[in-house]
């Protein structure tokens, strides 16, 4: 028998009462049948047809979160609309989201922010994804501007001015850098913003110039802020007030780092 036959009879084997209640427990999770399927190692048909005829749960998962959570402006709220115009994901049905990020504390801050009830998912090259499924979500979250392929037509949310900082920090922690130049005998900060969007990139170069008096560079897909001096006005704007605020440590970490070892130079040069 070869190796693709023993894997089809594998698949298509007998049922067994701990694969019954295993299958039950992941459904009453939220946990999609595709992936219980991949979990017990069988085909993807004979699990739809075993939760249609055997354990007659919901065909599509149930996983809810607050779903007044973006109908009013907060800095949680600004930050996690920022945070799913980077690295998130609507898909075209109108009731599903997902969010993709490489760090999983930052996904299970936001879901504890927008009272997610389901799990966080590793996939298979080793990034984490958040999903949720609300028709009422997906639709506030479309008239704040956010859009299914939105890579290269991607726009900033209208704000208020007061989160507009909170909101550009979701962002930057999604598609954003802190990069620090080690060259000489200070370290320099610099900032780049990645986007697709000739559009989204335009908003963020006339925000920065109106708000901070920052002077942008760019490039086709990509954003940066040059000069130390310019760098550090646009990161003591974002991680002002964050106190109880969503933002991802290890960019913040390594702007304060750079501070501390920039301030301990400019001693030893006195």
């Amino acid at each position: 028998m070869s190796e693709a036959q023993a894997r089809i009879r594998r698949r298509w084997r007998r049922w067994t009462a701990d694969e019954d209640r295993e299958g039950c427990r992941l459904r009453k999770q939220g946990i999609s049948l595709a992936e219980i399927a991949r979990r017990l190692d069988r085909h993807p048909d004979i699990v739809k047809r075993r939760n249609r005829d055997v354990w007659k749960l919901p065909t599509e998962p149930t996983v809810w979160i607050d779903e007044e959570f973006f109908d009013v402006w907060n800095p949680t709220m600004a930050y996690v609309l920022g945070f799913i115009l980077a690295d998130g994901c609507l898909k075209r049905d109108g009731k599903w989201v997902s969010i993709t990020q490489m760090e999983k504390p930052i996904l299970e801050d936001i879901a504890r922010a927008m009272q997610h009830r389901g799990r966080i998912y590793q996939e298979k090259r080793g990034a984490y994804r958040l999903e949720f499924r609300s028709k009422r979500a997906w639709k506030r979250l479309s008239e704040l501007g956010l859009v299914p392929a939105k890579s290269k037509v991607a726009i900033l949310p209208p704000a208020p001015r007061e989160f507009l900082p909170h909101l550009v920090r979701g962002y930057f922690d999604g598609n954003g850098a802190v990069c620090v130049r080690e060259g000489g005998k200070k370290p320099l900060l610099s900032v780049s913003i990645a986007t697709g969007s000739s559009s989204l990139k335009a908003q963020l170069d006339r925000l920065l110039q109106s708000e901070l008096g920052i002077v942008c560079s760019f490039s086709e897909y990509e954003l940066r802020i040059q000069g130390h001096r310019q760098a550090k006005r646009f990161l003591f704007w974002l991680y002002a007030n964050t106190d109880r605020s969503l933002y991802l440590k290890r960019k913040y970490v390594r702007f304060a780092s750079t501070l501390d070892r920039r301030i301990a130079w400019v001693r030893r040069s006195a």
